[in-house]
């Protein structure tokens, strides 16, 4: 039987309410985007018209999006000790690529007919499909399981991690990603500058987690959290005249600035300091994502 979805309605957008959901224990959409729809929306017209400029974006940021992957994989590297990492919601598979240059053995899913292909046209190993249509057909264990912006897409977080636990190995990790929403600074900012809340993305982003809500969602499915951190806090550059809500080119200004600041530690050989921030930032429920790595409940 599935759940009954109730709570305090938090915004309105377009035919959905954003619920504070008392039997899920986090935010999300009501009603649920129709599961038909959502998949024509990914397959067909996610990259191709919701986000064109998607690939050349993350060419134009390789260098930047590569130290987030060269932590990533040091990170996962003291955690578990194999190679294999199952990339779910690779997208291009840029991670992937930058992964099996250093030695491990991807593999990828990805709904996208378009971003898969180019994957697969790189010479990655990268199943065109959802999650569960790979479950059914896939004999294998992964040491790691990589799961970047993808539970805030999904209808069901909780089925989709439970899917992930019966893919990985007794040890493995499972990294997970999303965006730390509905914070004090987002709206904070919002309601200072009479703006819209740019956060709340419909029909694609359906869940809306915080630190509290998202580490109860892994323990809920069996996993135990034993890192975690954030990423650039860049809603506060809307306090100090970044408005890139609603100008674009102030968006663009407030990305360059992201971008700099990862590159300018990475120059000066001070990750670690930089790392500091981003934990302290996490531990204040601060940042723009909410980044765990997590094992099984033993």
């Amino acid at each position: 039987m599935d759940k009954i979805h109730k709570g305090k309605i938090l915004d309105k957008v377009s035919d959905y309410s954003v619920i504070d959901c008392s039997n899920c224990n986090f935010k999300h959409l009501l009603p649920y985007p129709n599961k038909e729809e959502l998949g024509k929306f990914y397959s067909k017209k996610y990259y191709q018209s919701y986000k064109p400029n998607y690939f050349t974006e993350d060419l134009k940021d390789e260098e930047y999006l590569n130290i987030a992957f060269d932590e990533r994989l040091q990170i996962i590297s003291k955690l578990t000790n194999g190679k294999n990492i199952l990339d779910v919601g690779c997208g291009a598979g840029n991670f992937m690529a930058f992964s099996k240059k250093r030695g491990w053995n991807p593999v990828g899913i990805e709904p996208s007919n378009m971003a898969a292909k180019r994957a697969q046209n790189s010479g990655l190993n990268v199943f065109e499909g959802e999650l569960e249509g790979f479950v059914e057909i896939n004999e294998k264990k992964f040491d790691v399981i990589h799961l970047k912006n993808v539970l805030e897409h999904v209808i069901s977080p909780e089925k989709t991690l439970i899917n992930c636990m019966q893919l990985l190995k007794e040890d493995g990790i499972v990294y997970t990603e999303v965006p730390n929403d509905y914070q004090m600074i987002q709206k904070f900012a919002v309601k200072l500058l009479k703006e819209r809340k740019s956060w709340i993305s419909v029909p694609d982003h359906i869940n809306y987690f915080n630190f509290k809500s998202f580490r109860n969602l892994l323990a809920k499915v069996g996993l135990k959290p034993v890192k975690r951190t954030t990423s650039f806090p860049i809603y506060m550059l809307l306090l100090i005249g970044y408005n890139f809500i609603s100008n674009k080119k102030e968006g663009i200004k407030a990305h360059q600035i992201r971008v700099n600041f990862e590159l300018f530690w990475d120059k000066v050989r001070l990750r670690l300091i930089k790392n500091m921030i981003y934990s302290i930032l996490s531990f204040l429920h601060m940042g723009r994502t909410i980044i765990f790595y997590s094992k099984k409940q033993l």
